[in-house]
């Protein structure tokens, strides 16, 4: 009974994950932007946006859940080598981010799960086999054994309960026409396969040379090309945030004072380092496994290498070919019959077999670190860095600020030179000239800042900017050098690029009127590919079924070349058509269309799944803006050390 009623409520989980798994998809490749500079918080912080925080706590339990989400799909392919390729803490930090802004939004709209509703989803949820409530000592003790006590799991499951209600709202306020329908339900259903062939345009590369004439008609047909708007040209001091906070001076008192106000983030827990043979009880019985492990035990004991045996028996893909070295960890991190037999052993001493969830195993500790408090010494440099961090950002500021009222007596000709001279002065300023850059562009050697944009686009020439202008690598100060008004770059600027165009155009046409060529010579009752492709001397290539949104293999993602499938029947050519290869043509050796009353069946299914699609994507599109509102993610140092993150932007 317990076992279904744990399956029940990691299926309960999905409500939460179906909110917030496009987001984790859509907002993870945002990381490199997150704001490394110091602690967010309190020492119990791991990590925050804006005002919404996660505790270590929190990511502790999300990764565990991740973790034991991520084995059951898995199974046997799941190992500690994908696990840190899917970098489940990464996600896990992601996703309680991104709830922790929504339940946000959904309180700000008034959403609301009453007592009486999380209590009627409760007894919906946890049922027997007879569909009755488990019962409420069942319930309390699960619980309690789960998330630490009912009250705890019942503000998780109010939470993802809120966040389904935002959902709801969201998707209810979308509009699906019925011709949206239809073509959804057209991207579903309809499927072509073909056979084709590619014709390399570059084997026309020596019949296609540009001469001077061609040139200037490419060039003066397509001005709209190579036009170029205002740009702009700044001198700029830059307050290096990462030098001036590596510089910071912190005094010991103030360290000190920290270590001692916090000591909760200097504390570490009991671990042991283990290996481990292990022996799966899906391919054998348990009976079998623990005879097998009493042999490998015996074998250990007279003299054989762990490391050894542990290679060559152990099931447990991802440590056997490290001779079943687990690494250090600590209490809950492993499945309890494991961890009591691993802390309640000695170093070098050989427990089991031992029955788990995942088998029977034979351990050996290899190491142990005594739970404790990090001394001072050990964590003053961690501390420094800390709290130069908290307090570099208004001390980059207030540097900038100075350094721009020391530029207010310059005379507009020594401007330059003065930012010049600041920069010499102080090791975590720099002077530096930008490259050219547009209103909306990234500006080159300080990416993209749209206050420094504003601000220089602002500014007449020779002006200095107010204030210090803020900047992903710190504040900076201004000057406008150069005003580069719109123009269409001369042909003589743009003339490799002409050349390169009208050249590829005029293969292409060739590649094209080669292939049509051949396709009139294609026997209309007996239409195939296989002469064309020999004449050539390029393969055929014949495709699985694909759709109007999927990739045809060996094309890619081919949009035009799909649609054109889709909308030939089973026998036809079509082509020829541009490739990024070249010119193509095909025949379609498969076609399904769509059928018109199994439409009319699945009209609202259809409409209300595509509802929810769009409702996420409007989910995804708020975490987006209300992260960007926020200025990004604050991690802390050690949670930055434990993702191997770099520099912002690494």
């Amino acid at each position: 009974m317990l076992k279904v009623m744990r399956d029940n409520i990691k299926n309960l989980a999905w409500v939460l994950w179906l909110v917030i798994l496009v987001f984790v998809l859509l907002v993870f490749v945002d990381f490199g932007g997150a704001r490394l500079d110091g602690g967010a918080g309190g020492g119990n912080v791991a990590a925050s946006v804006g005002d919404h925080e996660v505790t270590w706590q929190e990511l502790e339990r999300q990764g565990r859940q991740l973790e034991d989400r991520m084995r059951s799909l898995y199974g046997e392919q799941w190992s500690s080598e994908l696990a840190e390729q899917l970098q489940l803490k990464r996600q896990a930090l992601e996703q309680l981010l991104n709830s922790k802004i929504l339940l946000a939004e959904a309180e700000r709209l008034g959403l609301q799960v009453s007592d009486q509703e999380l209590r009627d989803e409760i007894l919906r949820q946890l049922q027997n086999e007879r569909g009755e409530f488990v019962g409420q000592e069942l319930y309390e003790s699960w619980s309690t054994q789960q998330f630490g006590s009912p009250a705890a799991f019942e503000k998780i499951f109010r939470e993802e309960l809120l966040l389904q209600k935002l959902r709801d709202v969201l998707t209810q306020t979308v509009y699906v026409s019925d011709p949206e329908v239809e073509r959804a339900y057209r991207e579903d259903v309809e499927r072509a396969a073909i056979r084709y062939l590619v014709l390399p345009r570059d084997r026309f590369a020596g019949e296609a040379q540009a001469d001077p004439a061609s040139l200037r008609r490419h060039y003066e047909a397509s001005q709209d090309d190579y036009a170029v708007p205002e740009q702009r040209v700044i001198d700029y001091l830059l307050v290096d945030k990462g030098l001036l906070r590596t510089r910071m001076e912190v005094p010991e008192a103030e360290q000190r004072s920290y270590y001692e106000e916090n000591q909760d983030q200097f504390s570490r827990d009991e671990q042991v380092q283990a290996r481990h043979i292990l022996l799966r009880t899906d391919k054998r019985t348990a009976a079998e496994a623990r005879s097998a492990l009493e042999e490998a035990r015996r074998r250990i004991e007279g003299g054989e290498d762990f490391a050894a045996v542990a290679g060559e028996l152990s099931e447990d893909p991802g440590s056997a070919a490290r001779g079943g070295d687990l690494g250090y960890f600590g209490r809950g991190r492993m499945v309890p019959p494991f961890e009591e037999a691993a802390f309640g052993a000695e170093v070098g001493e050989l427990v089991g077999p031992i029955e788990s969830d995942f088998g029977v195993h034979l351990l050996e500790v290899t190491g142990r670190r005594e739970g404790g408090t990090t001394s001072f010494e050990e964590a003053r440099e961690t501390i420094r860095a800390r709290l130069a961090a908290e307090r570099v950002d208004p001390e980059a500021t207030a540097l900038a600020i100075q350094l721009r009222g020391r530029l207010e007596d310059a005379a507009p000709g020594e401007l330059r030179a003065a930012m010049e001279r600041l920069a010499e002065e102080n090791p975590s300023v720099q002077f530096a000239t930008s490259e050219p850059f547009s209103e909306s562009g990234v500006i080159p050697g300080v990416g993209r800042s749209p206050e420094l944009s504003q601000a220089a686009f602002a500014l007449g020439r020779g002006e200095l900017a107010p204030g210090a202008i803020a900047a992903p690598r710190g504040p900076m100060v201004v000057r406008l050098a150069e005003v580069r008004e719109p123009r269409v770059q001369p042909l003589e600027e743009v003339e490799a690029r002409v050349r390169s165009e009208v050249e590829r155009e005029r293969q292409q046409e060739l590649a094209e009127a080669r292939l049509a060529e051949l396709r009139t010579a294609i026997d209309p009752a007996a239409p195939g590919l296989d002469g064309a492709a020999a004449e050539l001397g390029v393969d055929l290539v014949e495709t699985p079924e694909f759709g109007r949104g999927g990739a045809i293999q060996g094309l890619g993602f081919a949009p035009e070349v799909a649609e054109a499938a889709l909308g030939a029947e089973e026998g036809d050519l079509v082509g020829p058509l541009e490739v990024p290869q070249g010119a193509l043509l095909f025949e379609v050796t498969a076609r399904q269309g769509f059928d018109p009353a199994e439409l009319e069946r699945q009209r609202e299914d259809i409409r209300a799944r595509v509802a929810g699609e769009r409702a996420e994507r409007l989910l995804s599109s708020l975490i987006l803006e209300r992260r960007r509102q926020a200025g990004g993610i604050r991690m802390s140092e050690r949670l930055q050390e434990d993702l191997g993150a770099g520099a912002p932007g690494a």
